[in-house]
């Protein structure tokens, strides 16, 4: 069990480091369930990569990840509407 938490905290933080914008096939794959690309689709309109910036979107985005329990999603949702 442990190794399988660790494997997936490891898969989430590769997803935030290498980072990418937007496209459609991102969102695609965000759409269809995927936590990662969530995060990742989240990022994009947070941070405006590839798409205009949107902070209403990027919080839904977000929120889908953190619902499937990614982490990284969670640490920042609450670190940008915490403040």
């Amino acid at each position: 069990m442990k190794r399988l938490l660790l494997a997936l905290s490891l898969v989430a933080l590769t997803g935030s480091v290498f980072a990418q914008d937007w496209s459609k096939e991102l969102e695609k794959k965000a759409k269809k369930g995927d936590a990662v690309a969530q995060y990742e689709v989240g990022i994009c309109y947070l941070e405006g990569k590839g798409v205009a910036q949107d902070y209403k979107k990027a919080a839904q985005w977000l929120v889908k990840s953190m619902n499937q329990g990614n982490e990284d999603a969670r640490a920042k949702f609450h670190s940008f509407w915490s403040k």
